[in-house]
């Protein structure tokens, strides 16, 4: 893939004179001191250093850098993450080789990746989340279902914004790179009044794609069109409450015209090409608020609306070029000429509630329980073909962190679950099923000196059943059972040389069980 690597070197970065100063006095002071920061994945609160589990982190630093614009430009420096290709940006993530694979007609809406920002939900359809102004960005690996149930079977991957902060402050951004690239953001921020603060991020990307379509005589076919605009408030009338709230709008509507006969990667000749296009709008909130001493209440939640157009040329090419390299008679050439689309429309409203046991001085048991509820509904429309799904998740959960000693400590969770998805298209086929799954993990830590952490881990994650959208397949096979992973993992976690390097290691075995049985006359059968 043809990268701008001009980008780099003509990005231009604005920013206040406190930047300035700050660059100063770090070239006076060339040893930089690493610190661990709260997990926000995390509902014990568990800093970097912490953490009984593999996982990678990105702050601030990182997702400002020149060219760090989306996803994609994080993925090559994150282990065993991958994602799927056939979209304009990254869509499907994989962790560990497991997640999905395509947005074609046939797939399914259940993910195995989970993707939260500010608390809403964009499991499979995160392709329209840019960088600009997120605060942190954190990818855990292995199950997650003990908090986050059936979407993080895999893993999950969890954004936050820049929070309002106390003082005024901003920054502009501008950056301009090879193919007509140029995108431009700004972010402000600071207080309304003493008790209400906010923070505002506006963010546009275009480029022509880097691709020419030869037969249109065109450089746009594979374009991009990216704006991100996010309002976050925060409210927090005495040091017992917290309240924040994100408002977020997200508009790609990106060209995607990507393959040819030839297998030449920039030049194609599609007659219609493609295009990948998401429109969002959501809202997320998180509440906290102190009922005793140790003990607070949480909640996170969101809902998000999400309409999707996803098309492309299948036959790559045109009607002459069909006939000439194929010998396709005039005749015949619509049956090998067309294009494929599928239109989407998701909305899914999730909510936590949690309570939450912490000991600031960690001598006690850390411990939390909670309630959580998510309901999603897709309609697809796939060459005027309609369909309509819908899934509708509640479950309990109890978690838990024991100490042992002054080194030693334990981490316990267990997530009961109850799942129900429905299924009906224009064909009449129609589709129901319930499942009751439970997911657990419990890890072992060993702290030998301060700033190192040996871990030893366990994990149960689950998926649902799901419904395989493709009429092809015949109705008793369509109906798919449950999956379950396991997961053993260790792993060893330190600051060495002062803190000036940080050390991440982890080895992992998993077992992966029920991910190609569907459900036939309520035997369990292997599909092939």
């Amino acid at each position: 893939m043809k990268t701008n690597k001009n980008i780099l070197n003509k990005s231009i970065l604005i920013t206040g004179m406190g930047g300035l100063m700050t660059c100063a006095a770090l070239a006076q002071e060339p040893v930089i001191e690493l610190e661990p920061f709260t997990v926000s994945a995390d509902p014990l609160r568990a800093t970097s250093q912490e953490l009984p589990k593999s996982a990678s982190f990105f702050t601030r630093e990182t997702l400002d850098a020149p060219g760090v614009q989306h996803m994609a430009d994080l993925i090559s420096s994150v282990p065993n993450l991958t994602f799927a290709g056939g979209t304009s940006r990254p869509r499907y993530f994989m962790i560990r080789g497991i997640g999905e694979n395509s947005q074609f007609h046939h797939d399914v809406p259940p993910s195995s990746v989970g993707f939260l920002l500010d608390g809403i939900d964009f499991t499979g359809v995160a392709s329209g989340i840019a960088l600009f102004d997120l605060e942190q960005v954190e990818i855990l690996r292995g199950p997650q279902s003990t908090v986050y149930g059936a979407t993080a079977l895999a893993g999950l991957i969890v954004a936050r914004s820049v929070a309002p902060s106390e003082e005024f402050s901003g920054k502009v951004e501008l950056s301009l790179g090879d193919d007509n690239y140029r995108s431009a953001g700004i972010a402000a921020g600071g207080p309304i009044h003493e008790v209400l603060g906010f923070r505002v991020a506006l963010h546009h990307l275009q480029q022509d794609g880097f691709r020419r379509n030869t037969f249109l005589n065109r450089r746009d076919t594979n374009a991009r069109d990216e704006t991100t605009a996010r309002v976050r408030l925060q409210f927090t009338p005495n040091d017992r409450l917290l309240v924040d709230a994100t408002f977020l709008y997200l508009n790609f509507d990106n060209g995607y015209d990507v393959w040819s006969l030839n297998n030449n990667s920039f030049a194609t000749s599609t007659d219609e090409p493609g295009r990948d296009f998401i429109r969002t709008v959501g809202l997320g909130i998180r509440s906290e608020i102190q009922v005793a001493e140790s003990v607070e209440i949480h909640y996170s939640g969101g809902i998000q609306n999400s309409d999707t157009d996803y098309r492309f040329d299948w036959d790559w090419s045109h009607p002459a070029e069909l006939m000439a390299i194929y010998g396709i008679p005039a005749s015949e050439v619509d049956w090998y000429n067309g294009i494929d689309f599928m239109e989407r429309e998701r909305v899914v409203t999730n909510h936590d509630v949690r309570l939450v046991g912490l000991n600031s001085a960690g001598s006690d048991i850390q411990w939390v329980t909670g309630l959580y509820y998510r309901y999603m509904s897709e309609h697809q429309d796939r060459l005027g073909a309609l369909s309509r799904y819908q899934s509708e998740n509640i479950a309990a959960y109890a978690l838990g962190k024991i100490p042992l000693g002054n080194q030693l400590s334990s981490t316990l969770g267990v997530r009961l679950e109850h799942s129900q998805i429905d299924f009906r298209d224009a064909r009449n086929a129609e589709f129901s099923d319930r499942d009751s799954l439970w997911g657990a993990n419990a890890s072992l830590e060993y702290r030998p000196i301060t700033d190192q952490m040996i871990y030893v881990a366990a994990g149960r994650g689950y998926k649902a059943s799901g419904v395989n959208m493709d009429p092809r397949i015949p109705e008793n096979a369509r109906l798919y059972d449950a999956e379950t992973l396991l997961n053993l993992e260790a792993g060893y976690r330190a600051f060495l040389f002062d803190r000036r390097l940080q050390l991440n290691a982890s080895v992992f075995h998993s077992w992966r069980r029920d991910y190609a049985g569907w459900k036939s006359s309520g035997s369990k059968q292997v599909m092939v």
